[in-house]
């Protein structure tokens, strides 16, 4: 590590004597603009190019004395042209917004902060140096609940406005991370440190993901490289043996930029618990218990390389997961032998930028590959002894293509094929032979937008073909008679509008048709707690929501006010049942309604600020069968809330955290319940000199016995520490919370 401060040093000091460095920023916000292309023409010297990074921040590389004619350009903006100053003073290089596409995004004549008319949305920034795991961001976003299997690190999942995890897509950059195995994506396993916003779509998704989405959308956008070195450390402590450490290296590098990020996480998750020993109405047995075999261990990278290619951008990235941890068993029961393993990593090569004055376009190609492990020797957990190896290979490519069509119109197409191939393999019989599925997809769409003084119009539509070929069973029960190929067919559209009623106001509804395949999870799935169901159909749904929003712009204290309310009516809805035994199997649910109010705020007043969401929905199950038609689908809580208040004190930050679900049921017949919950976090974080930062953070202060996704306890109160420095930082990011003086 010394090596490396050192060296970084000698780079900081040599980037002084030959860069010339600054900010490009928007004229009217003065907030720095990510992704603007900065050119330098020195006469008779060879041009220097670069692009800016999530801060507006640039470095040009090699620059001879002088003051020198320089540009800089970013669609949906005039471009600007004068020089750099003589001295080594950093430029500010303003630009004034004008009518043009955005790079991702399908809207016109507004800037990238402002809500698209497509889907009601919710943007979270994220602080390098914090101590809360991605589930704990998203459990801060208004109709998104996380569900947890056990303690910190464990399998964690997300539903939105009461959407299963499997109908939620989840996204890096772009790419997409549910794969056709399907489970849920674990967003316990995604990179977290170098995680920079989080976007997260509800109901209607725009046709840049594909569109064909019954939950909603997760996207996270990983940190752009730094314009200048700069190296960010990170240290955390906290109960029940929790640990996290992470390092980032970023600057220019050969006329481009490059970041790389190392991140290591553990705990022994031995939490103590109340334990009914399984007899909830006989109390004489109960007990407090230590958390077994909750353990787990995961070392995370990612790397990223970019530069410019001519008025585009070419990038790179590749991240990798690497884990190793216990299962501690179904409920409350305590499995000691139980372990999962696993790997996996993406890499993405992406090229995007203007094809002309009106049109922009981006084109990636991706590759995942990921195996897991899972071992029951002892039958711990499950159908009996099972000892697995499944590994999921993926690749594909897809485009997207911006126009705008006179003043106020754009229209975006899109388009993405994908193969995947999962292959389980049986150690306990390792002659035997597993069969192994495939799944081809190829999705075209379209949408456009009109907007025509206080009203936007938004239509789009999208049709997906899928293959699945599933090889012969080789002697597999749970797939005899089930190997034929099938082909299918998936149409979805949408339509919306927003109207502005003034400055501040404006109303949006929309309305959308999706479908989704059954994955291979759920329809052979055979780890654990879950048996699979090859008799499951494609899910349909219709869902519709509408809202007002509050949004006043310019200088003063930061407000928003958003109530939407929704409702989704899906057919064949698959949903995962638990019986007495405590074994989940997904089955088709014939008719289901959820229907609900969301309502979200933002307020910050001098020192203080204030974030809020509260929802309240019904999840109706309206399927023939008498003992649970009229019920409450499972894992559906009808109340839920969030609310988060931030006091400035100097350079300190005071916080409190709470989070509140209503009663949940685990069964059809809603026999099965998990309690209601209220827990409170509280912490402190202290800004010091020179990029040095410290937070201390008490979650569940209450102590509060809490029980989550099919009955799994979680950890009770619990104390964490958490230390970041920052070297080499040159300009301020624009996405800290911190309110305005």
């Amino acid at each position: 590590m010394l090596a490396a401060l050192v060296a970084l040093g000698g780079l900081a000091r040599s980037a002084d004597a030959v860069s010339r460095c600054g900010r490009v920023v928007d004229a009217g916000t003065r907030e720095g603009l990510g992704g603007a292309w900065v050119k330098a023409m020195p006469p008779g010297a060879r041009v220097r190019q670069t692009y800016t990074d999530s801060s507006g921040s640039f470095c040009l590389e090699g620059l001879p004395a002088g003051a020198w004619p320089v540009e800089a350009s970013r669609l949906g903006y005039e471009p600007y042209r004068g020089q750099l100053p003589a001295t080594g003073a950093s430029a500010l290089l303003p630009l004034r917004a004008q009518p043009l596409l955005l790079e991702g995004m399908t809207v016109a004549a507004r800037r990238q902060e402002e809500t698209p008319a497509a889907a009601f949305v919710e943007n979270i920034p994220l602080d390098e140096h914090r101590s809360e795991s991605l589930p704990q961001v998203l459990e801060r976003a208004a109709g998104v609940q996380v569900r947890h299997q056990g303690g910190l690190g464990s399998f964690s999942t997300a539903s939105i406005r009461g959407s299963t995890a499997e109908q939620v897509l989840v996204f890096v950059d772009g790419v997409p991370l549910n794969q056709a195995l399907g489970g849920g994506v674990d967003l316990g396993r995604l990179l977290v440190g170098g995680v920079d916003q989080v976007e997260i779509y509800r109901g209607a998704v725009p046709a840049r993901f594909g569109g064909n989405s019954l939950g909603g959308v997760v996207n996270l956008h990983t940190r752009a490289p730094a314009a200048h070195p700069r190296l960010a450390l990170q240290a955390m402590a906290g109960s029940f043996g929790t640990w996290q450490t992470s390092a980032t290296l970023s600057g220019p590098w050969k006329g481009g930029q490059y970041l790389g990020l190392i991140e290591g996480t553990g705990s022994r998750n031995n939490f103590p618990f109340h334990d009914d020993n399984g007899t909830p109405y006989n109390l004489a047995d109960d007990e407090e218990a230590t958390r077994q075999n909750s353990d787990f261990a995961a070392l995370r990278t990612l790397d990223k390389a970019e530069r410019p290619w001519g008025l585009a951008r070419l990038r790179a990235s590749h991240t990798f997961d690497l884990r190793h941890q216990g299962i501690p068993g179904i409920g409350n029961y305590q499995a000691r032998q139980v372990r999962f393993d696993g790997w996996q990593d993406l890499s993405q090569v992406e090229l995007a930028g203007p094809a002309t004055a009106n049109s922009t376009y981006e084109f990636s190609l991706y590759h995942s590959f990921s195996q897991d492990t899972y071992k029951d020797l002892a039958g711990e957990v499950g159908t009996g002894v099972q000892h697995h190896r499944n590994s999921t290979q993926g690749a594909g490519m897809q485009g997207v293509a911006n126009f705008l069509l006179g003043s106020g119109a754009v229209a975006t197409l899109t388009s993405r094929v994908r193969a995947e191939r999962f292959a389980p393999q049986d150690l306990l019989r390792p002659n035997s032979q597993l069969p192994t599925s495939r799944r081809y997809s190829a999705l075209v769409g379209g949408e456009g937008e009109l907007g025509r003084g206080r009203l936007r119009l938004v239509a789009g539509g999208q049709v997906e073909g899928l293959r699945d070929e599933r090889a012969r069973t080789g002697g597999l029960a749970l797939l005899e008679g089930r190997d034929r190929d099938r082909q299918t067919a998936l149409v979805g559209g949408k339509v919306g509008a927003e109207w502005a009623l003034g400055e501040a106001w404006a109303v949006q509804a929309h309305l959308g048709r999706y479908q989704r395949p059954p994955s291979f999870y759920e329809l052979f799935g055979d780890r654990g707690a879950v048996i699979g169901n090859t008799d499951l159909r494609h899910e349909r749904g219709v869902q519709i929501d509408a809202g007002l929003t509050f949004a006043p712009g310019g200088s003063g204290p930061r407000r928003r006010l958003e109530v939407a309310g929704y409702r989704k009516q899906t057919r064949d809805l698959i949903r995962f049942v638990q019986n007495s035994q405590q074994i989940s199997r997904p089955y088709n649910i014939g008719r289901a309604v959820v229907a609900g109010l969301e309502i979200r705020s933002e307020a910050g007043l001098g020192r203080v600020e204030m974030t809020g969401n509260y929802t309240y929905q019904r999840a109706r199950n309206h399927s023939p069968f008498p003992f649970e038609k009229g019920r409450d689908l499972p894992n559906a809580p009808r109340h839920s809330f969030n609310l988060r208040s931030e006091v400035r004190v100097g350079r300190s930050v005071l916080y409190h955290e709470l989070n509140g679900e209503g009663r949940q049921y685990l069964d059809r017949a809603n026999r099965l319940a998990v309690a209601g919950r209220l827990l409170h976090t509280a912490g402190v974080r202290r800004q010091g000199g020179d990029g040095f930062e410290v937070t201390g953070e008490v979650r569940n202060l209450g102590g509060t016995q809490v029980e989550d996704l099919w009955g799994y306890p979680l950890p009770g109160r619990s104390f964490f520490i958490t230390f970041g420095k920052k070297l080499g930082d040159r300009a301020p990011s624009p996405r800290t919370n911190q309110p305005k003086e």
